[in-house]
């Protein structure tokens, strides 16, 4: 289903091609500028790094009582895994 430009008559564009595409680009990057500067994502990228490490000390503390065992490097392969995916 193709869809159909219905232009004004004696319509004629103020910018070529190439300026509409710049005019689009800039409206996208000051956007993504402002938005990314109104959520702090610094901020929230600290906070998830943090709840992951220690969501991951807390696997690696059950994974070690599960076996009944805790060793140096005895996680890697499943860290491998994990990387993986």
């Amino acid at each position: 289903m193709s869809m159909q430009l219905i232009f004004p008559e004696q319509y004629k564009s103020k910018l070529t091609l190439r300026e509409t595409q710049r005019a689009i680009k800039l409206v996208k990057d000051t956007f993504q500028l402002k938005l990314s500067a109104a959520l702090n994502v610094d901020r929230v990228t600290g906070i998830t790094f943090a709840i992951s490490t220690a969501l991951g000390a807390v696997a690696g503390v059950l994974f070690a009582l599960s076996v009944n065992s805790a060793q140096l490097g005895m996680g890697s392969a499943i860290e491998l895994k994990g990387l993986a995916v």
